[in-house]
């Protein structure tokens, strides 16, 4: 299984959470009610679920409540990705040509 990168983008008026994606990186935003972001985001991780199982390891050096917030989304998007991916394998929606 493949692991990724997830980090942490803070800005005077904005903080995100950046996972790295296989060709674009995906940006949730913290500091926003957004749920057509995450919506998008996750789309775009099923798609890439789809080629392979990965996880995300969460990079940043900055302890604060941003680092909180997303270490345990991390822990919560990992154990999803893993449930998905084993249904998707037995109901054959994975790309047959990398399983």
């Amino acid at each position: 299984m493949e692991t990724r990168k997830a980090t942490i983008k803070r800005e005077k008026d904005k903080a995100s959470l950046i996972l790295a994606g296989t060709t674009l990186d995906h940006e949730i935003i913290l500091t926003e009610d957004n749920p057509n972001n995450v919506k998008h985001v996750f789309s775009s991780l099923l798609r890439d679920l789809k080629k392979e199982l990965f996880q995300y390891n969460l990079e940043d050096s900055n302890i604060d409540l941003y680092y909180n917030i997303c270490k345990e989304y991390i822990i919560q998007l990992n154990s999803e990705m893993q449930s998905i991916h084993r249904e998707m394998a037995e109901f054959d929606l994975l790309d047959p040509t990398i399983e």
